[in-house]
Parts: C-alpha cells; structure tokens; sequence
C-alpha cells in the first residue's frame, strides 16, 4: 500500500513538472528598444554676445596719471548647454608699445560684479583688482558660475597709477582679457 501511495505522489509530481516545463516552454515574449541617442553637452562662453572671441571694451587715449576710464560692461554668458560652475580670468595677455617701460605695469583693472540692476553702481561687488601685468590673474576665480543659458554683467575700469613716472609718456598697450568658464 505505502508503494501505492508513493507511485501515486510520484505520478502526480510528474505530472505537474510536465504541465510547468510545457506552459514555460510555450510563452515568452521580446521587446526591442531602438534609436538610443547619447550626445555630450558643451560649455560656450560669450562676451557681449560675440564668441569666441569679442570686440575691445576699451579705446583710451590722453589719459594722465591718477585718472580711471568711466566703467565698461563685459556681458558674459553661458551659451552651451552644460552648467559651468566656476568663471575665471585665465589670463591677461599685455602688448606694450614700446617694450619698455611696459604701461600695463602701471594700468589697474578692477572688475566688479553688477548687483543685478545693470547699472554700475556701489552695490556692485568688487571681484579682480590688480594691474594687467600682475601674475595674479591667471586662473583667478570671478566667484560666480553660469548655469546654462544664465549671463551675469561686470564692469571693468582701468585707472593709470598716479605714481606713473615721466618715462610712460607717450607709451600705449593693447590687452587681451580671457575668461573661462569651467564646469
């Protein structure tokens, strides 16, 4: 009898495995997901909304010892499509005329970051201030990111240091100002 019951059992579970392996044998099913499209941003930055490269904020001449240019706006936007998290002077890139003495020497640029009004003003905060020959200037962080599609305006003036001596009359410069938008 017990072989009975155990032959049974085994029949049965035969019979179930056979109905299982069959209805998981039968059914499956496929799905494809096509066209996938991966595509890097891009980080551009713009100056007065020309890149890459602007036009000169400053054309000065006649300018005396102890006088500083009346404020110039420098409009920089993130023009990609990737946030940049930090904006730096990179570099500041001097030709005097002649070589010697050099009158970036004695040019003090101060960059100042506009308070959100667009006028330059005492809210303004002052974030660069040193003469265009200064070391100081390459990779010198401005203190503010661009996220992508954002501007943020500066003013720049330029003051010739009262303490010019004779030997700088009648020489002139020509400057390049770089920024850098990093992400």
């Amino acid at each position: 009898m017990n072989r009975k019951i155990i032959m049974g059992v085994l029949s049965i579970v035969t019979a179930l495995t056979m109905v299982a392996g069959v209805t998981f044998a039968l059914f499956s099913a496929q799905n494809t997901n096509s066209g996938n499209v991966f595509a890097a941003g891009n980080l551009a930055l713009s100056i007065n909304t020309q890149t890459p490269t602007s036009t000169g904020v400053f054309s000065v001449s006649g300018v005396d010892p102890g006088e500083t240019t009346g404020p110039q706006s420098l409009n920089l936007k993130n023009e990609g499509s990737v946030d940049a998290s930090d904006v730096v002077v990179s570099s500041i890139v001097v030709n005097p005329t002649p070589a010697s003495p050099n009158l970036g020497d004695k040019l003090i640029l101060k960059l100042y970051k506009d308070d959100g009004d667009s006028v330059f003003n005492l809210g303004d905060s002052l974030v660069g201030n040193a003469v265009l020959t200064a070391g100081g200037w390459a990779s010198s962080s401005l203190g503010f990111g661009l996220n992508a599609g954002a501007s943020q305006l500066l003013f720049a003036t330029i003051e010739f240091d009262s303490t010019a001596g004779n030997e700088f009359q009648g020489t002139s410069v020509s400057f390049d100002l770089v920024f850098q938008a990093n992400q």
